[in-house]
């Protein structure tokens, strides 16, 4: 697993958003998984770990098109976990997303 400087924070509603630098969407697109750190955001001295990875067959684990285990995530206060599935359809879209607007700033 490659350990990449991804953040990510979770709210009381329990969306999640994803900051990936361009390294992790090259990983990502090599079949790699990568780690990077989760916070809290009602409490961010509370850190643990997400982890990301394309895989089609868990794409749809506990969503749709976006899987999320989070069997290390709920009652743990330090060292909680999530690991989220995407398939190749969402990552194709993140792929033109980071395009455009890398069109955008530059």
């Amino acid at each position: 697993m490659l350990q990449s400087k991804m953040i990510a924070g979770i709210d009381k509603q329990s969306d999640i958003s994803i900051c990936f630098q361009k390294d992790d969407v090259k990983s990502l697109s090599k079949g790699k998984k990568i780690a990077g750190i989760l916070i809290r955001i009602e409490k961010p001295y509370e850190k643990g770990n997400v982890n990301v990875q394309i895989d089609n067959d868990r794409k749809n684990l506990n969503g749709f098109g976006i899987g999320i285990d989070d069997k290390k995530y709920w009652g743990f206060k330090e060292g909680f976990e999530l690991s989220i599935f995407i398939g190749d359809e969402y990552f194709s879209y993140l792929q033109e997303r980071g395009r455009s607007r890398s069109k955008t700033t530059h």
